[in-house]
C-alpha cells in the first residue's frame, strides 16, 4: 500500500487518452476511494472525465428530481459517462452488483479493480458479475492477492486472464493442494518437492501478467518499521468477567459441540477490550461507561498516547467495532486532544474531507478508525504512529 498504483494506473489511461486509444473506462473500489480516484485522476489525467456512480453524489446531483429518483438519476449519469469517449465510471462493488444488468451491457474499454481481492471468493455473487463485464482489458490493483488460501489467487487472475489457469478444479488439483500438503511440518521428502516444482510453475505462469513493487523499487524514503506488542494485564473487573465465561453454560455447549467457538471468541474479545462492550445497551448512559481504570488495554492505550503527544507524534488509532470505538473516542475527549473519526457510519461524502484534514493539519493528534474503513487503500500520510487496539 502506498507506493503508487493509483498513481500508475492514472498515468497509463492518460497515455491512452493522448494517444487517442481510449475508450469509456470502468473503475470498481471501496467508497472511500472514490473521490480519492477523482483527484488522481484529475491530476495525472486531465483530459479524462471521472465520474462517481454512488448515491453519496446522486444525492446532490442536479440529475435527481423532485422525487428523489436516485435509480433514474445513476442511470443517467451511467449513460452520459459511456457516451463520452474520455469517460471514466468510478463506482463501489456494491454497485456494480445492484446496477449489474445496466454496468455489465456496456462494452468497456478498461475495467479496473481496485482493492480487487474484494473478489476473491469465485462464488460471490460480486465475483461472478466483475467477470462478466465485456472488456478483455482487466486490470487488478491489490496489496494482498492472497490471504488464506490459493483459491483466491486464482479467482483474481482467472477474471485477469479467464482461462488461463485452468479452472478451479483443475486448479486445486495440480497447484494448491500439492503446495499445502508440502508445506505442513510432518510432509514427505517427496511432497516437499513437489509442492516446490509446483510453486515455481505457477510462479512462471502468473509472472508474466503481474507486475509487483516493493518499497526498495519505488525509493520511499521512510524510516524501517518497528513493531511492538503490548502485554496489557486485566483489571480485575475483566478476571472477573472472564472466569465466570469460562465457567459458564455456554463455553460448555462449545466443549460438546453444540454451540460455534467463534462466538465464544468474540466475548472473550470483549471482555480483554472494556467489559462495557458486553452489556452495551443498558450501560451506555451510565456515568461509569468506558472507564479507562476498568479495562487494562485502555489503561495501557492512555498511557502510550501521552507519550506520543509529549514526543510529538500524530497517531492512527484501529478498532474493529464502531462501539469500541466510542469507548477511545470519549476517552480522547477526556485526555483533550484534538481528533477526527472515521468509522462505516461517516458518509462518504465526508470521508476524503476528513481525510485531508488529518493529513495537513497538525494540530489533529489522532485519527480513529476502523479497521474496514481505514484499513483498505487510504491515503493517512500525516501520521507516524499506529495502533491497533483489537488486531486480528
Amino acid at each position: 500500500m502506498g507506493l503508487g498504483k493509483t498513481v500508475q494506473v492514472s498515468a497509463f489511461l492518460c497515455a491512452l487518452e493522448r494517444s487517442g486509444l481510449h475508450r469509456p473506462t470502468l473503475v470498481v473500489c471501496p467508497a472511500t476511494m472514490l473521490r480519492q480516484w477523482r483527484r488522481e485522476l484529475r491530476a495525472w489525467a486531465p483530459g479524462l472525465r471521472p465520474v462517481i456512480l454512488h448515491e453519496s453524489a446522486v444525492s446532490r446531483s442536479a440529475l435527481s428530481d423532485a422525487r428523489g429518483n436516485k435509480k433514474s438519476a445513476r442511470l443517467e449519469m451511467l449513460r452520459d459517462c459511456v457516451a463520452d469517449a474520455k469517460g471514466v465510471l468510478l463506482t463501489t462493488y456494491e454497485h456494480l452488483r445492484l446496477m449489474r444488468d445496466h454496468v455489465l451491457s456496456v462494452r468497456w474499454g478498461y475495467a479496473v479493480l481496485d482493492e480487487g481481492h474484494k473478489i476473491r471468493n469465485p462464488d460471490a455473487d460480486v465475483t461472478i458479475c466483475a467477470k462478466q463485464l465485456q472488456t478483455v482489458h482487466r486490470l487488478i490493483m491489490t496489496g494482498a492477492p492472497i490471504q488464506n488460501r490459493l483459491s483466491e489467487l486464482w479467482s483474481l487472475f482467472d477474471f485477469c486472464f479467464p482461462g488461463k489457469l485452468g479452472t478451479l478444479p483443475v486448479f486445486q488439483a495440480q497447484f494448491a493442494v500439492p503446495i499445502q500438503l508440502g508445506g505442513y511440518s510432518n510432509a514427505s521428502q517427496q511432497q516437499v518437492v513437489t509442492a516446490y516444482r509446483c510453486a515455481t510453475m505457477l510462479k512462471d505462469l502468473i509472472s508474466p501478467y503481474l507486475l509487483r513493487r516493493m518499497k526498495a523499487d519505488v525509493n520511499i524514503n521512510l524510516p524501517k518499521k518497528t513493531e511492538q506488542v503490548l502485554f496489557c494485564p486485566m483489571t480485575g473487573e475483566q478476571r472477573e468477567a472472564y472466569r465466570s465465561y469460562i465457567h459458564s453454560r455456554d463455553v460448555e455447549e462449545i466443549l460438546e459441540g453444540r454451540r460455534e467457538a467463534l462466538g465464544g471468541i468474540d466475548v472473550l474479545r470483549k471482555i480483554v477490550n472494556h467489559p462495557d462492550l458486553l452489556e452495551r445497551t443498558t450501560q451506555a448512559h451510565s456515568e461509569k461507561y468506558g472507564e479507562a481504570e476498568r479495562s487494562g488495554k485502555l489503561l495501557v492505550t492512555e498511557k502510550v498516547l501521552g507519550l506520543w503527544r509529549e514526543q510529538g507524534h500524530r497517531c492512527l488509532l484501529f478498532s474493529q467495532t464502531q462501539q469500541m470505538l466510542d469507548i477511545l473516542e470519549a476517552a480522547i475527549a477526556r485526555a483533550g486532544y484534538t481528533y477526527r473519526r472515521m468509522d462505516g457510519t461517516t458518509p462518504v461524502s465526508h470521508r476524503m474531507r476528513l481525510i485531508d484534514e488529518f493529513n495537513g493539519d497538525d494540530d489533529v493528534f489522532v485519527f480513529l478508525l476502523t479497521t474496514k474503513v481505514g484499513g483498505l487503500g487510504v491515503n493517512l500520510t500525516g501520521a507516524d504512529r499506529v495502533l491497533l487496539y483489537d488486531p486480528d
